[in-house]
C-alpha cells in the first residue's frame, strides 16, 4: 500500500489531528495535532500544540498550550461528553488526560506511544470525580502513522535542541525510534516543513515508515 492510499483509508479523525500536528511542525512548534469527532461523525474542534508559537491563541508561549487542550476548550460547558472521541498523534500527558476527565470526553484514541510522558496507563480512581468520569484511553496505532506520530517529536526535538532529556530517554529505551527520527530529519520536507505539504511528507518518508 503506498502512502496515498493509506491516507485515503485512515479515519476522518487520524486526518484532522496529523495535519494539525504537521502545522505545528511548520510553525516550529512541537508537532501534536488533535481532532475531537461526534458520534455521527462531525467535526467538532481541532487544536495543536502551540508551546513555541506567540499570537493566534490566548494560551500560546505557554506550557499549557497543549493540542488536546486546544481542542477540548472548544467543547461547550452546557453539554455532556460522553459520545465525542478525542484523537490525537501523540499518548496524552498527565495534563491533557486530566483535561480530559474534566470535560468528560468518553473517548480517546491517540497514534503514538509516548513512553517519556505519556500517561494512558494511569489510574484514575484516585477521587470520586475522576474514577466517574474514567474515559476509555485506546492506542497507540499500528502501523506506519503510529510510528510517524511517536517519531515526528523527535525530529523536532533534535533540530531545535531542547527537552535534550527526552531525546536522551528515547536513546536508552528505544533507538529504533530515534534511528527513524534521524532518518527522517534527513529529507526535504521534514527539514523546512512550513513549506512543505503533508501529502510530499508521508510520500518521502513512506519507505522509513513501511
Amino acid at each position: 500500500m503506498d502512502s496515498p492510499t493509506a491516507w485515503d483509508a485512515l479515519d476522518m479523525g487520524w486526518q484532522a489531528a496529523f495535519r494539525q500536528a504537521w502545522k505545528s511542525f511548520g510553525k516550529g512548534s512541537f508537532p501534536v495535532g488533535s481532532s475531537l469527532f461526534a458520534p455521527n461523525g462531525m467535526l467538532i474542534a481541532v487544536g495543536r500544540n502551540r508551546i513555541f508559537e506567540t499570537g493566534g491563541d490566548p494560551l500560546a508561549g505557554s506550557l499549557l498550550a497543549h493540542a488536546e487542550v486546544g481542542a477540548l476548550s472548544r467543547l461547550s460547558t452546557d453539554e455532556r461528553n460522553d459520545d465525542v472521541t478525542l484523537y490525537t498523534t501523540l499518548e496524552p500527558c498527565l495534563f491533557c488526560v486530566g483535561a480530559v476527565v474534566l470535560c468528560r470526553v468518553g473517548t480517546v484514541r491517540f497514534a503514538g506511544s509516548d513512553s517519556y510522558g505519556g500517561a494512558a496507563k494511569l489510574s484514575l480512581d484516585i477521587n470520586s470525580q475522576t474514577a466517574r468520569y474514567e474515559p476509555s484511553i485506546v492506542g497507540p496505532l499500528d502501523g506506519p502513522f503510529g510510528r510517524l506520530a511517536a517519531a515526528l517529536p523527535l525530529v523536532f526535538l533534535a533540530r531545535s535542541g531542547r527537552w535534550t532529556r527526552v531525546l536522551d530517554h528515547f536513546r536508552r529505551s528505544d533507538s529504533d525510534l530515534v534511528e527513524l527520527a534521524e532518518d527522517l530529519e534527513t529529507l526535504g520536507p521534514f527539514r523546512d516543513p512550513s513549506f512543505s505539504p503533508l501529502a510530499k511528507a508521508l510520500e518521502e518518508a513512506w519507505p522509513y515508515l513501511s
